[in-house]
């Protein structure tokens, strides 16, 4: 009996295509975690009652998610890609109903759960991208990567609190649900194939610490891991931080919402960041957009207080941060070779999980020891030291 294979459907012809395509399958996926942003944070306050003792417990539950993406390569070769992004996906969806509990366990669960599922889809569509889009279009596919998931990162946020206050606590929740369940018929939808890498390989994946090893041995790939997961730590501090620092300031959780949705609209800059990047070179561009980062931390840290004033150096740090979003997978995606893709690849998308774990780990530490203000110029200390190790990338990027 034979197999009838169908070819990707929307992906064929035109580069054009496959870059819309694959930026609209992320675009739609983020709306799941969009709504959720601004009340995870909040709730996970009120069901712990500090933000110590939530540091604490978001450390632990991401340490899940990073123990899990490592071993995403042999899950790959166990079950076909379009069943691991089904699994990722799944996780997302059972994770909002757990927060629904409002239960210190199933909230702790519910983190682990989220964290491993976006990793897993992370990864999966990254080796999509590697496959389909030539390096010659990473500059313009990440610009239409982030302004597919435009409209959720900037509603969602807001919406998410509007939801909550008005409908019914439940509400953001089951959007979350409806919304993964969209991104997964989409997927489906588009046919995406097993992929040629994983189709190609003529041996076992390397175990997991082993492709670690490998990974970090490799200077470049070393340096790239580094510029991703620092700033990956600004972005996980931001989301669940600022909600607190804003409610400790005074001002209504609504505003936490708006504030989050407003920062997400720096995604409307993403063509003129990317023809900028395309015009200085990634190298610049990053370096710029650590060193500017670093600046606005040290500010937002000598104002003390959280203060309403505090959110102009959380937008300006967010602005530069953004500008490094656009092009800080790209010195990977250049870099890496072809037939270490899919080993290299899982250990690279840990930068997300151990973000999500480095980054409460941090405050957790600094917390014990000094007021929210302590936070920012720990973080201003990292990003000043990743500046200087960017200086080492090389010249032609």
């Amino acid at each position: 009996m034979a197999f009838i294979v169908r070819s990707p459907l929307n992906l064929n012809g035109l580069r054009d295509n496959r870059r819309i395509s694959l930026a609209a399958l992320f675009g739609l996926e983020s709306l799941s975690r969009a709504i959720l942003l601004t009340i995870v944070p909040i709730q996970g306050l009120a069901v712990f009652g500090s933000a110590k003792t939530l540091s604490d417990m978001l450390f632990i539950a991401s340490l899940f998610g990073l123990v899990s993406t490592l071993n995403l390569a042999a899950l790959i070769q166990l079950i076909a890609r379009r069943y691991v992004y089904t699994l990722g996906i799944s996780m997302i969806a059972v994770a909002s109903l757990l927060f629904m509990l409002e239960a210190p366990k199933a909230y702790v669960i519910g983190v682990a759960l989220r964290a491993s599922g976006t990793g897993m889809i992370t990864a999966i569509v990254s080796l999509y991208v590697m496959d389909l889009i030539s390096k010659q279009d990473f500059t313009r596919y990440e610009p239409n990567r982030l302004l597919f998931s435009s409209a959720s990162w900037i509603i969602g946020p807001t919406l998410g609190i509007w939801l909550s206050t008005n409908v019914g606590e439940w509400a953001p929740f089951l959007v979350s649900v409806a919304s993964s369940m969209a991104a997964l018929g989409y997927f489906w939808w588009l046919r995406l194939g097993p992929g040629k890498v994983i189709q190609a390989a003529r041996q076992n994946p390397e175990h997991p610490l082993l492709a670690v090893v490998h990974f970090f041995q490799r200077r470049h790939l070393r340096l790239s891991y580094i510029i991703v997961w620092v700033r990956a730590m600004f972005w996980v501090s931001l989301f669940i931080y600022s909600p607190l620092y804003i409610t400790q300031a005074g001002l209504d959780p609504l505003y936490a919402g708006l504030f989050l949705s407003g920062i997400n609209g720096i995604i409307f800059l993403a063509p003129v960041i990317g023809a900028g990047a395309r015009m200085l070179g990634v190298r610049k561009t990053i370096i710029g957009g650590f060193s500017m980062l670093t600046l606005s931390l040290v500010a937002l840290g000598l104002i003390g207080s959280p203060k309403p004033i505090g959110l102009v150096f959380w937008i300006i740090a967010a602005l530069f941060s953004f500008c490094l979003d656009v092009v800080a997978n790209v010195p990977f995606m250049r870099l890496v070779k072809e037939r270490e893709r899919a080993d290299m690849t899982m250990v690279f998308t840990t930068w997300r999980d151990l973000a999500e774990v480095t980054s409460p780990g941090l405050a957790g530490f600094v917390l014990a020891v000094a007021p929210l203000n302590g936070l920012f110029f720990a973080l201003a200390g990292i990003m000043a030291g990743t500046t200087y190790l960017t200086t080492w990338l090389p010249r032609r990027l």
